[in-house]
């Protein structure tokens, strides 16, 4: 077993260098060189770089660390400690060491040669909501809240039939809100994200010509896309802390939440608005360029 290729594949994954995660830890970057080539070092030292790189080792049983791991697999096959010893070509001790988390790298991965030759780092799940997946509604507490700010919500021009806001006039899918005048004075809008950005644009260019007084966004993070560097200048913007947990269409909770940030964005001249904003959603404000 290899563990320090194993860790110097991560790293390069995650576009870190030596230097970066030796000044984090601090530790030397010889220290790391030594890991990755030579699988010198302790597995405790080993620890933190891996919780550093977010590295989750599986093929064990699950466990407190690497070593309470390791210790439950050799219960699993019925071995005692010898037994692990003599196959891995190691002491008896140097096996106590590797379960209590004490052991150093080079008897740790003789260990696993033995214990779990197939370990390995988990691979990241990349989470989408997919186009098929596009109606989630927005969670009734957080439409209270959007209630609280704006007074009232005269036009959802996202509507949804088993939507919880409960604005004065809706556009359905069927109305196509982005060929429509919105024509309000105070419009709330979680478009289907994967259009999020024509409504972004939609609801700004509504907001510049008066059609609409007062708009509140619920949309992705996405400070990289081009609409938002377009907005950006006009809006207030709350960076939400916590990651939103939508409804289905059935109006039940989402098992997960969201799996990127959410924003929240202002349009409006009314700093009455932008205040109760601020006081009702937690997060990182970012001002207009007004």
């Amino acid at each position: 077993m290899d563990i320090g290729s194993l860790i110097r594949a991560e790293r390069k994954s995650k576009g870190k260098t030596l230097r970066e995660i030796a000044d984090a830890l601090a530790i030397s970057p010889n220290r790391l060189w030594e890991l990755e080539k030579r699988n010198h070092g302790t597995m405790s030292g080993l620890e933190r770089v891996c919780q550093f790189l977010g590295v989750e080792w599986i093929g064990l049983p699950l466990g407190s660390s690497l070593g309470n791991r390791i210790w439950a697999e050799r219960l699993r096959r019925g071995w005692t400690q010898e037994i692990v010893a003599n196959k891995a070509g190691v002491s008896r001790p140097a096996v106590a060491r590797v379960e209590s988390d004490r052991g150093n790298i080079s008897s740790l991965c003789a260990v696993l040669d033995v214990i779990a030759p197939d370990i390995r780092p988990r691979k990241p799940v990349i989470r989408q909501f997919v186009k098929s997946q596009d109606v989630k509604l927005t969670p009734p507490d957080f439409v209270e809240q959007v209630v609280s700010v704006l007074g009232e919500i005269e036009l959802d021009p996202c509507g949804h039939e088993n939507s919880f806001v409960p604005a004065t006039r809706q556009f359905f899918e069927k109305d196509d809100g982005l060929s429509q005048s919105w024509n309000a004075k105070a419009v709330f809008c979680n478009p289907p994200y994967s259009i999020a950005d024509k409504f972004m644009r939609k609801a700004h260019a509504e907001w510049l010509s008066g059609s609409a007084k007062c708009v509140i966004m619920l949309v992705p993070a996405r400070t990289h896309t081009k609409v938002f560097s377009e907005i950006a200048g006009d809006a207030d913007i709350i960076f939400l802390k916590n990651y939103m947990r939508f409804w289905s269409e059935q109006r039940k909770p989402m098992p997960e939440t969201a799996p990127f940030s959410s924003m929240v964005m202002i349009l409006s001249g009314d700093g009455g608005v932008i205040q109760k904003a601020r006081a009702t959603w937690d997060g990182v404000f970012v001002p207009a360029l007004r």
